[in-house]
């Protein structure tokens, strides 16, 4: 399966005032419900995707555990925690993950 995956790069939001309004906008709405409802969410989600990768990381560890088995399993952690990190921040403040 393609990973069509998020890749960050920053964006100097001092250099645009359009996306430093966005922003301002963004952050305001995740003060208020539901978005601030929806932001505990994703850090809640983040957070529980952080656990499975340790989580399964450990369990590499163990003698006899085959390690090539367990990494489609970290790599989708890792994704969900990816994109749960980037909602976080797009309703915390922006999200420089296109």
């Amino acid at each position: 399966m393609p990973s069509n995956s998020a890749k960050p790069f920053l964006v100097s939001h001092e250099d645009n005032p359009q996306l430093q309004l966005l922003n301002e906008k963004i952050s305001k709405l995740a003060a208020v419900k539901p978005a601030g409802d929806a932001f505990g969410a994703f850090a809640l989600a983040a957070h529980l995707a952080d656990l499975a990768i340790e989580a399964a990381l450990e369990l590499g560890q163990m003698p006899g555990v085959d390690t090539k088995a367990l990494q489609p399993t970290v790599k989708f952690w890792k994704v969900v925690r990816d994109s749960m990190e980037c909602l976080f921040w797009r309703y915390r403040g922006p999200c420089t993950a296109v």
